[in-house]
């Protein structure tokens, strides 16, 4: 086998795996997008068809893996290249993790059986946009292969951890007094977990952006 077609061997290899990966986050940012839009109106038969969705996501990170493996495996690739293929295979996974909280988003709207509460309505989707607005910043970074703006967006976390604390204390207040069932609370206050989740998996997928893009691992806040 001559290097000229060991080279190019290794280049489509590595442009499947970028692909695989892009449709792996247009998948997920749809879930997500779909669930939010479906808690929000309390469409049932819409939480359901991004929950069958979710195992094309499962598919697309196991196809991932495989992917992964066999350029190790083949190419034993080096630097750069190396970092992207492990970074990649990290990534697929925290994006996997995206589609499966969106599911259960979908699951807690079926269990719900209305829309989200008018007394809530606005702040659930707003934490919902403000989540969805993260992974866009976060992916966009990917696609670009721009550590700044992954790092931009690993800032956008704190503000989330923070209004997501703001969220979990005014339903379990709502609770408390009456305002809320126990039962719509609680199913909200899981919605508001799995939203805050989505935004930690976005934050790994900025780090591992700049660890692939420079090498640097990103220190704890």
């Amino acid at each position: 086998m001559t290097q000229d077609h060991t080279l190019k061997s290794f280049d489509q290899d590595l442009d499947e795996l970028r692909q695989l990966l892009g449709d792996l986050a247009t998948w997920v940012t749809d879930e997500l997008e779909q669930a939010i839009l479906a808690l929000i109106s309390g469409n049932g038969a819409a939480a359901a068809e991004v929950i069958e969705r979710d195992a094309t996501a499962d598919a697309l990170q196991l196809q991932i893996q495989k992917a992964a493996v066999n350029i190790l495996v083949r190419h034993q690739p080096v630097a750069i290249d190396l970092r992207e293929v492990v970074a990649t295979e990290r990534m697929a996974g925290d994006l996997e993790r995206v589609g499966d909280h969106a599911k259960n988003i979908a699951k807690r709207t079926i269990a719900l059986g209305a829309p989200v509460p008018e007394a809530h309505a606005a702040s659930v989707e707003r934490f919902g946009r403000d989540v969805e607005r993260m992974l866009h910043k976060v992916l966009d970074a990917l696609s670009k292969r721009d550590a700044v703006a992954a790092h931009r967006a690993w800032s956008d976390d704190e503000p989330l951890d923070e209004a997501h604390a703001d969220l979990f204390m005014v339903l379990l207040n709502a609770m408390q007094d009456g305002r809320t069932s126990v039962l719509v609370g609680t199913h909200l206050l899981f919605v508001a977990k799995s939203l805050e989740r989505i935004g930690d998996h976005a934050t790994n997928v900025a780090e591992d952006i700049r660890f692939m893009v420079t090498g640097q691992i990103t220190p704890p806040r």
